[in-house]
């Protein structure tokens, strides 16, 4: 890939929330684009979107968003706040005031830019009336599609009769939903010029509503590990072996489903096995235990719930294995390819590979569809340290491969074909 030594050219960039270097895989990707961006000479207009709900916002990142791009940064308020609620109408998230589309407006028109980049949905739907200035859409998950593949996942797993009711009268109201969402996507991606998914599979949904150019790019992700981190394999002791599940939100769709998989099913068929006892899960993010995994974590001492680290590098740093089991179709995990950059031995749910085309199992990863199949596979790791050790060193190859910004991010920019 061909880098520009030097260039003049002007980006802005729209995102949904604050970049930050650690936080969630939406800011942590845009961050690692920024970085991008600007180490290549490119002179970038950040503006970000906040609402009464982004806890993540912090005037330390702030000042290092401002520092790196020289103070053009530009925070827009009054954006609609985002509901959780199942009965939440997803296109009301990319519903704004007429003073925030002139804010958005005028500022890119005041910066001037060769280019413009929107990241995700609320973002793309701010800029789909300027005209002239290329754009570029990047999105993720499909709008509303964690609410109704969760509500999915959770009928065909409704423990009782009065349950399975409930969720199935949900279901057609987020039937309804899907709908309006499928028309609203198919008109924000037809307003960009160009197109890029961060989900493999996703892609197929946009050719079925006529968008056949949707891209499909690699995660970018700044690196952040160390020497040592990448050669612990070398070195370590398997008398316990530390998992890590997480960093994330707990409480957000795909962790808390991945968490309730191996609290229901993972961790106890490891203690009717008498295996538990050679592992160490460490559980780190933001959030509120749920009842089952709140009484595993009382009962055993080698279950910690560390909550948020913030940086989370010594998390990865010190674990071995990253336990992600994500039990449906949603989403990539950034924090996979954080674990993938620090040299960690990945297994996971087969769901998560989906979206992840740089996931293959048996060479940087181990994936199956049943706890059976995480319980072998944890088995397999603590058993074979020369197993491990291949794991975890074709995970830092693939990092190494597809996700460095100077690969991920440069391959973004490259399809504009505008600047170059």
């Amino acid at each position: 890939m061909k880098h520009p030594q030097s260039f003049s050219g002007r980006v802005t960039l729209v995102n949904h929330s604050l970049p930050a270097e650690n936080s969630n895989g939406g800011p942590m990707t845009v961050w690692a684009l920024l970085k991008y961006l600007r180490a290549f000479g490119f002179e970038v207009q950040l503006i970000a979107l906040r609402d009464k709900s982004d806890y993540l916002f912090s005037d330390a990142t702030y000042q290092r968003l401002s520092k790196l791009l020289n103070g053009n940064i530009h925070i827009v308020t009054g954006r609609t706040s985002r509901r959780s609620s199942i009965f939440a109408n997803p296109t009301e998230f990319c519903s704004f005031d007429s003073s925030v589309h002139d804010a958005v407006e005028s500022a890119v028109n005041k910066f001037s830019p060769s280019l413009i980049i929107a990241y995700h949905w609320d973002s793309i739907s701010l800029i789909q009336t300027i005209k002239e200035i290329p754009k570029l859409g990047l999105v993720g998950d499909p709008i509303n599609a964690p609410a109704y593949r969760m509500l999915k996942y959770s009928i065909l797993n409704a423990e009782t009769s009065a349950k399975l009711v409930k969720r199935l009268f949900k279901s057609c109201i987020l039937i309804y939903y899907n709908i309006l969402s499928l028309a609203l996507m198919q008109r924000l991606l037809r307003s960009c010029d160009f197109r890029g998914s961060f989900q493999m599979r996703e892609i197929k949904t946009y050719q079925l509503l006529g968008i056949k150019d949707v891209k499909y790019f690699s995660t970018p992700l700044v690196d952040n590990s160390t020497s040592k981190s990448i050669a612990k394999a070398n070195g370590n002791s398997l008398s316990v072996l530390k998992v890590l599940l997480g960093p994330s939100n707990i409480n957000s769709t795909v962790t808390s489903s991945g968490l309730d998989f191996f609290a229901r099913k993972v961790f106890p068929l490891l203690v009717r096995m008498n295996c538990h006892t050679h592992f160490e899960f460490r559980i780190v993010g933001e959030g509120q235990l749920s009842k089952s995994l709140a009484s595993i974590c009382e009962c055993y001492s080698n279950v910690k719930f560390v909550g948020r680290v913030a940086p989370p590098d010594a998390e990865f740093h010190n674990a071995d294995v990253q336990l992600s089991l994500t039990p449906f179709i949603l989403g990539n995990r950034v924090r996979l390819i954080a674990g993938m950059m620090h040299s960690l031995c990945l297994i996971i749910h087969r769901c998560e590979a989906e979206n992840s085309p740089e996931l293959i199992s048996n060479y940087n990863c181990l994936d199956g569809t049943s706890a059976s199949d995480i319980c072998k596979h944890l088995m397999a790791v603590y058993q074979s340290p020369l197993t491990l050790r291949r794991l975890q060193a074709n995970a830092r190859k693939t990092y190494d491969r597809f996700n460095r910004p100077d690969i991920a991010a440069a391959k973004i920019i490259s399809c504009t074909q505008v600047i170059s």
